[in-house]
């Protein structure tokens, strides 16, 4: 049998295409080659065997190594045998363990003096001290040979290429196998660092790849791609549109946007406090990775790994380095205060600079760790923000007056009266950029209508009822923001209110 080794494995986001190398010696003429390595996760139908010059592929077929190789037939018989001797020679100890114990007791026994029994209780220990090395030592034997038995049985259960090859001379060759494999995965992993406000973001791009064979992939060349092959590529095709009437069923009235906090603003990222992160320089920088080398294929981003790599299977993951980049973004602080009282730095980042797929990222603000964002620049929005964690340097609150209703006489209505007020006030000794974010109800149904009587100088969006406020807060300075509007509404019916981002 020819054996194969990994050489090099390309990582697709959810398989893998695998590469073995090997060599076998050929008779000139017409040979039957059978080659091993297909592990059980192996894809047969995606199987290639690629061959050098002055060798012709006749036939290719797989079959099952229990019927090719009668070495390792005999080699399962011979450690089934062994494994049988060592627990006859286990049993056989136990036997004399407990015969060694049972003679140590002496009650109805007349034939043995006190100084003979004396001398037996005192040999005792040592001699169970020593049948006890010998059952641990034939123990471990035993693990060794069912770990032995166990391997060899998985080899006789492998797949086996077997290829009928014509030879123009007799030598040896080397050759190749390349099939996909489904058991093999690899993940964007972000970091995100932000230094000041005058300062790019620096985003260091990881990844993690896992696979879960029955083998290690040794000293192996990684490339790992961007896409997926299983991924339906089918041509799109025009649809039949169709029109017509339809009965408006009660409408969700209240509309959010949906970029109104950062994902993990509201999942409890930490707190920035700028004196707690101020940098000490201790002589002690990160280490730097060897980073990938990047190429774009016509579906695809390409990234090769440098050197090569062992890819062990069944652990959490291995992690290489991609890619350092630094990104310009636009800093600011952000609250929605009817939503969570806290005030967040974000960053505002430009859809199309953003290179590489969505995932989560870890967030670091002047190297404290602020917590964990998910980063998706395949929005539809041109731009995306990220959450940098709660900042403290600004305080807000969102007081709401009294609802007030009462009925419109003349038009058969009822009227609901709102009204609430919005304070921030700048706790630091800086000019700070404050985005907020509130909404006014958005009515979807002709006969409820929404009047705005104050905004304090925001900007709503008429379509979603986003109201925002862009305010320049200035050091030990507060801001209040006043917002009133009512809502009208036939007499006898009910108003539902309802939220969706």
């Amino acid at each position: 049998m020819a054996k194969t080794i990994v050489s090099k494995v390309q990582i697709y986001r959810n398989s893998a295409i695998v590469t073995r190398k090997g060599t076998m010696r050929l008779s000139a003429g017409k040979n039957t080659a059978y080659i091993t390595g297909l592990t059980e996760t192996a894809d047969i139908d995606s199987v290639r065997l690629l061959t050098v010059q002055g060798i012709v592929t006749a036939d290719i077929n797989f079959v099952n190594a229990f019927s090719v190789d009668g070495e390792e037939r005999l080699k399962t018989k011979e450690l089934e045998q062994k494994i049988d001797a060592v627990d006859f020679n286990i049993k056989t100890i136990k036997e004399m363990m407990q015969c060694r114990k049972a003679n140590a007791n002496f009650q109805n026994r007349r034939d043995i003096t006190i100084e003979e029994q004396e001398k037996y209780l005192s040999e005792l220990p040592g001699h169970l001290m020593t049948y006890y090395e010998k059952l641990n030592a034939l123990e471990e034997e035993k693990k060794h040979l069912e770990d032995e038995l166990a391997k060899n049985q998985a080899s006789e259960r492998e797949t086996v290429i077997k290829a009928e090859l014509i030879a123009e001379r007799e030598g040896e060759y080397p050759f190749e196998i390349r099939y996909s494999e489904h058991a093999a995965t690899w993940s964007p992993l972000y970091e995100v660092r932000y230094s000041s406000d005058k300062e790019p973001l620096s985003v260091i791009m990881k990844a993690r790849f896992r696979q879960n064979t029955r083998e290690d992939w040794k000293d192996a060349q990684v490339l790992l791609y961007t896409g997926n092959p299983s991924v339906s590529h089918d041509l799109p095709k025009v649809m039949k549109k169709e029109i017509g009437l339809y009965e408006e069923r009660p409408a969700k009235m209240l509309y959010m946007n949906k970029t109104a906090v950062p994902r993990a603003a509201l999942m409890g990222a930490g707190a920035v406090e700028e004196e707690a992160c101020v940098r000490e320089d201790t002589g002690v920088y990160d280490s730097v990775m060897p980073q990938a080398m990047v190429s774009n294929e016509e579906t695809m981003t390409v990234f090769e790994l440098p050197g090569t790599k062992d890819v062990l299977r069944g652990n959490d993951g291995n992690v290489a380095e991609l890619s350092r980049f630094e990104i310009n973004a636009d800093y600011r602080l952000l609250t929605v205060p009817s939503v969570n009282d806290k005030v967040f730095l974000s960053a505002a980042v430009k859809a199309e600079d953003w290179p590489f797929p969505a995932s989560t990222a870890k967030v670091y603000v002047k190297d404290a760790y602020a917590g964990e964002v998910f980063v998706d620049p395949e929005t539809e929005e041109n731009e995306f923000e990220l959450s940098l964690g709660a900042d403290e340097r600004v305080n807000v609150s969102r007081k709401e007056s009294p609802v007030k209703i009462s009925d419109v006489l003349l038009k058969g209505q009822k009227k609901k009266q709102c009204a609430y007020t919005i304070k921030l006030r700048n706790t630091s000794n800086e000019d700070l950029k404050v985005l907020v974010k509130d909404s006014i109800p958005v009515s979807t149904d002709k006969q409820v209508s929404v009047d705005v009587q104050e905004l304090s100088k925001g900007e709503k969006d008429e379509e979603t009822g986003i109201v925002k406020w862009n305010i320049i807060a200035k050091p030990g300075a507060s801001e209040e923001l006043k917002v009133s509007y009512s809502i009208q509404w036939p007499k006898g019916k009910k108003i539902r209110e309802s939220f969706r981002y």
